[in-house]
């Protein structure tokens, strides 16, 4: 009979022991709001957040009130872009997020294009393997000493 007694006590730890382990959260939450040049709320844009370091990526759109959150997010920095037609494409970087903390970025939107953006195109000369010889280049500048 005296084994009976320790059920219930049993019980009642694992159940206090498993409400512990769901109350230490480790992520946090980033929200804002998106506004145009004059102030007015933009609804209904495009938000993506990326985290830097890993590059994984979580898109919403903004509410009616021009509000977005996203809640349970890995600590670490972020990239806000914001897209929405008949403005320009806005980003925002390096937004931290901590755990059990909750990160602003408030955005305003200019009147443009999405597609307005910089494109950076070219490759770095090939390596030349088959050849020993070295090259140097010097650059001299001259500067005068006193003058103005």
């Amino acid at each position: 009979m005296s084994r009976l007694r320790w059920i219930p006590l049993l019980a009642l730890m694992v159940c206090l022991s498993t409400g512990m382990a769901y109350s230490q959260a480790v992520s946090g939450t980033l929200l804002g709001s998106i506004t145009d040049a004059s102030g007015g709320t933009v609804n209904n844009a495009k938000v993506t957040i990326t985290e830097e370091t890993t590059g994984v990526s979580h898109t919403i759109q903004s509410n009616d009130s021009g509000n977005f959150t996203f809640p349970d997010l890995a600590p670490g920095h972020y990239a806000v872009t914001v897209e929405i037609a008949g403005f320009k494409k806005e980003v925002r970087k390096g937004i931290e997020v901590r755990e059990n903390e909750t990160s602003r970025a408030n955005l305003q939107l200019s009147p443009g294009s999405i597609t307005e953006s910089i494109e950076v195109t070219g490759a770095a000369p090939a390596l030349q393997t088959d050849r020993a010889d070295v090259s140097l280049s010097l650059i001299h500048i001259y500067l005068p000493i006193g003058g103005k």
